[in-house]
Parts: structure tokens; sequence; C-alpha cells
């Protein structure tokens, strides 16, 4: 079968992306200045939801450049904070504490275009309602899927596999699947009972580490280092009703990710700037995942149409802050359970951006 990556140039490509964290938790301890650890209760099974919806279509950015601009135009999540005692699987009942997320990205544009003398290759605006500037460098740049086919490529960038095929593959280039969002500077929406933030209690620490990359947030981990492997094999050719002919790529994976990098604590500080009284020192997590990721690529289509990517998922993490106290509080926790992302594409139509001229936040 031949596979290639094809853009449209004139429809937008739009992707739902549907990730998925339930994690149990193993240990979490809490250390105020240079005294004893402190654990807290272990009592606590995580379940977090991120459902975001773009759209990506080229655009001439002036002087015959193009450009890639991408619209965040459905993004919601929650957390739940469950009691393992409460598991009812056979009903499908818990009692939690359930969180809605929110995310400033919602209803914002973003262009981006190759620049050579970007760190990862690409500059990047916004494209009406205006953010921070230096949310920017954060946002993910765009996918070039066609990375994930074998380097056999003729000139027009076709490559030709048989059934069976085998490839390697390098895990960093897994991180559209395994961390597919990106950065969206996911909050809690402010709850009737103000959340405890001083480290003391399990549903606090539980919340600070979701932000810090545990059951979430997982382009945190790629931005140290990547110890791992991955391997593509074609194992299906098929036939789609509404995508019509496609082949099947699996791509088992292990890797473990270790970050303390400025991108965790950055992450941080914007996440919960404006919420939590405490300053965000330093960190490192540390996250080991082994999976499969199965992908439908249409051959008609040139692009994947539909992914999905499961994963035995291991976290530990630990985040130093300093409340108005001042006394530095060290967090550490750990956890393991399961990552289910899902990804579906299609083309369409898409308005012109609504221009807001607003004042750029603060």
């Amino acid at each position: 079968g031949l596979f290639t990556f094809v853009r449209s140039t004139t429809e937008a490509l739009g992707i739902v992306v549907k990730e998925t964290h339930d994690l149990t938790l193993e240990s979490l301890s809490t250390k105020f200045g240079d005294g004893p650890a402190r654990p807290g209760s272990t009592e606590l099974r995580l379940r977090t939801r991120v459902d975001a919806a773009i759209a990506e279509e080229m655009v001439d950015v002036g002087a015959g450049v193009t450009g890639l601009r991408r619209r965040y135009e459905a993004l919601k999540g929650s957390v739940d904070l469950i009691d393992p005692a409460s598991v009812d699987e056979d009903a499908g009942t818990w009692d939690s504490l359930e969180i809605p997320l929110q995310s400033p990205m919602l209803g914002t544009s973003v262009v981006f275009q190759a620049a050579a003398s970007q760190p990862d290759g690409f500059g990047r605006h916004f494209d009406g309602v205006a953010l921070r500037e230096s949310v920017l460098p954060g946002l993910a740049t765009p996918t070039d899927w066609g990375k994930l086919l074998p380097p056999t490529a003729d000139k027009s960038g076709v490559c030709e596999i048989t059934l069976g095929d085998s490839w390697t593959i390098d895990p960093a280039l897994l991180e559209p699947l395994i961390a597919p969002s990106g950065f969206l500077g996911w909050r809690t929406v402010k709850q009737e009972s103000k959340q405890d933030t001083t480290g003391a209690d399990s549903n606090g620490q539980v919340l600070r580490a979701f932000s810090s990359g545990v059951g979430g947030n997982l382009h945190l981990a790629f931005d140290g280092e990547l110890e791992g492997g991955a391997n593509a094999k074609l194992v299906i050719f098929g036939l789609d009703p509404e995508h019509g002919r496609y082949g099947e790529i699996s791509i088992p994976f292990v890797m473990n990710l270790r970050s303390n990098g400025n991108e965790f604590v950055n992450g941080r500080r914007f996440a919960e700037e404006g919420e939590l009284d405490m300053e965000v020192v330093s960190g490192e997590l540390f996250v080991r995942l082994e999976g499969t990721a199965t992908i439908k690529w249409g051959l008609d289509l040139g692009r994947p149409f539909a992914i999905l990517v499961t994963a035995q998922e291991d976290v530990s993490m630990t985040i130093n802050v300093r409340p108005e106290s001042g006394v530095l509080v060290s967090q550490t926790i750990q956890m393991q359970g399961q990552l289910v992302n899902g990804l579906t594409f299609k083309e369409r139509a898409l308005a012109p951006v609504r221009r807001t001229v607003v004042e750029p936040v603060k």
C-alpha cells in the first residue's frame, strides 16, 4: 500500500482528542522545611478526562509564506477524586469529588510558521483573541504525522509499505499520541469549599500533582530525558465505510520520561497563577509508560483518521513550593494505573476567524 501525509490547502483538519487517566495512589508525603516527611492518606483513586476539539488549516501569512492556523474550539475536562472502597465496577458507580477543569486557550486561534531561528522550528502569534505572549512557546507545534511512516518515502513523500513490514520509530515522535492536547494551561474551577493549598491534605496534593503531569499534562514529562523504544508494524489492510481504504499500524512502545526543567515549573506557575498563594520553586517528574498505539491510516485520504493509545502508567513526582509562610514545602506522590487516548480526524470547512480587539492579558 502507498502511504503519505498530505494537508489539505482548501479545508481544515478537525482533530477531536479524548485523554483519560485512571490512577491509584500508591504513596504520598509532605515535608515542611527540615522536618520529617509526613505520610498522607493513600485511599484515593484519580480519574481525569480531557476533551479537546481543535482545527488546523493552511493559511497565507504574507509574502507567499504558508503557515498553519490552529483554533482551540472546544476544551473541557474534569478531575475525579474517588474513594476506592466505594467503586462498584459492575454497576459503574463510585463516590467521588468531581472538579471541573477549564482552559484559557478556549476560543483562541494561533498561527504557526516555520522559523529556523526558533528552538522548535516554529514562530507563532495569536490570531484574534490574545493571551500573554509568554504562553505561546509552550503550545504544541503542528504535527507532521508522516514522520511515523518508514523513512523510505520518495521525493513526493510517498512510501510503499507491505503487510507485515516493520520499522523503528524514535519514541519522542509519539508525544502527539501520549500528550495529544499539549499545553493548555488547565485550571480547576473554583468550588464552593476552597481547596486546602498547604499540602497537608491528600486531595489538594493530588490536584497540584495533576497540574504537574500526574494523570494529565504529560507534555511536561517530554521536556527532559527520554529513554525507551518503539517499533511500528503494518498489521491490517481494511475498508472503512466512511474513510475508504486504510492500513492499520501497530506501535508497541516503552518509555521512561524524566523532567526537572523550566517547562515543568513554568507550566505549574501558569496553571495556578492567581489561585494559590505560593511560589513553585522546583520539581521533578518521572513517568514510565508501556503500551501500544494503533493508527488507522487512510490510503486515499493521505492521513490518519483514527488513533487509539493504551498504556500502563507509573508516575512519581516531587515538587517544592514556598507558601506565604516562607517555609519550603516538599511534596512527593506516586501513582500507577492506565492511560487511554483517542484521536479522530476529519476535514471540514471553517468560517473566518472572529477578529476581536482586546487588551492582551497581563
